[in-house]
C-alpha cells in the first residue's frame, strides 16, 4: 500500500466533507478551514499541506478565522506533514491535543462475508435508510448520535442539524439495524474519490450485545456498532463499484484492533489534531 497516496486521498475526502457539512469555511494551503458552532467536531482546519508548504499566512489566517468566530483554532494533520509545517504550527502557539487513526481495507468480490465465523445474528436485519423521509431520517441521526454523547444527556442543536444534513447528502448511504422488528442501532457511510467511508457507528444500550459484543470477533466494529452494519457497508461499497479502498476513522484504536485485523483492515495513518489558544 502506498500511504502515502492513500492519506492525501483520504485527507481530500475528509477536507471536502468538512467544507460541505459546515455552515462556514474557507480554502486554506490546499485544505479546507471549516467552522460550525462552538463545540461542533467540524471545527478544524484540515487537508492543508499536501499540494504546497503552508506558509506562516496561513496559520495566521487559521488562527484569525477560527478567533474571529469564537472558536478554538484547530489543524488536523497526518504523519506525513513536513518537519518545517509542523515547527510552523508549534512555533504558532499550537499543541498535539489527540490522535485518531484510520483503517483500509480493499473491496473485491468476496467481500467480508466469508469472515463471519458467527453467521448472521438471529433476529436482526438492516435496511437502508430514505434520505427523502424526514421521520426516518430523523431516528437515523439520534440512534448513529447515541454512542458519541453521554447516556442521558440529549443530543445538542448542532450536531443534529449537522447530522441531518449529512444524512440527506447525495453522497450519503445511512442504515438502520432493527433487532425483532425494533431499532437497535445505525451507521453512516459515504461515497467519494473512489472511497467508501464507515462513521457513525452505534448501537442502543439496550441492544448493545445483541447486535455488537457477541460478534466483534468476526467483524469491523466501530464505536461499538454490531457486525450487521458492517456486513452490509461491505456489501454496499462492493455494489457502488467502489474499488480502492474502505475507509474507517475513530479516535480510539486499543480493543478494537483485532476485530478491524480480522476483518481485513490495515492501520494505514495516523492524524494530529493540535489546537491553541487565539493570540489577541
Amino acid at each position: 500500500m502506498d500511504f502515502l497516496a492513500t492519506a492525501r486521498r483520504l485527507e481530500a475526502i475528509q477536507a471536502e466533507a468538512t467544507r460541505d457539512l459546515a455552515s462556514d469555511s474557507e480554502p486554506v494551503a490546499g485544505g479546507w478551514m471549516a467552522a460550525n458552532g462552538p463545540g461542533s467536531f467540524l471545527n478544524k482546519a484540515v487537508g492543508m499541506g499536501f499540494e504546497s508548504e503552508p506558509t506562516p499566512e496561513d496559520i495566521v489566517r487559521v488562527e484569525r478565522f477560527f478567533a474571529s468566530r469564537g472558536i478554538e483554532p484547530r489543524i488536523e494533520l497526518t504523519a506525513f506533514a513536513s518537519i518545517g509545517f509542523l515547527r510552523k504550527v508549534a512555533e504558532a502557539g499550537f499543541v498535539l491535543q489527540e490522535f485518531e487513526h484510520t483503517l483500509v481495507r480493499p473491496i473485491d468480490a468476496v467481500g467480508i462475508q466469508t469472515r463471519l465465523e458467527m453467521g448472521w445474528p438471529e433476529g436482526v436485519r438492516l435496511e437502508p435508510i430514505d434520505p427523502a423521509d424526514a421521520d426516518q431520517v430523523h431516528a437515523f441521526v439520534l440512534t448513529s448520535a447515541s454512542g458519541f454523547i453521554p447516556e442521558g444527556e440529549r443530543i445538542s442543536e448542532t450536531l443534529l442539524q449537522t447530522g441531518l444534513k449529512a444524512a440527506r447528502a447525495p453522497d450519503h448511504i445511512g442504515f438502520m439495524a432493527y433487532a425483532d422488528g425494533e431499532i437497535a442501532g445505525a451507521a453512516g457511510s459515504s461515497y467519494r474519490r473512489g472511497v467508501i467511508s464507515l462513521f457513525g457507528a452505534s448501537v442502543l444500550p439496550d441492544d448493545s450485545c445483541r447486535a455488537g459484543c457477541g460478534f466483534t470477533d468476526a467483524v469491523w466494529v466501530f464505536a461499538g456498532a454490531g457486525f450487521a452494519l458492517s456486513e452490509a457497508f461491505g456489501i454496499s461499497a462492493f455494489a457502488e463499484g467502489c474499488s480502492p479502498a474502505d475507509c474507517a476513522r475513530e479516535a480510539t484504536f486499543c480493543a478494537l484492533k483485532r476485530s478491524f485485523t480480522i476483518a481485513s483492515f490495515t492501520f494505514a495513518l495516523v492524524l494530529f489534531l493540535s489546537s491553541c489558544s487565539a493570540r489577541s
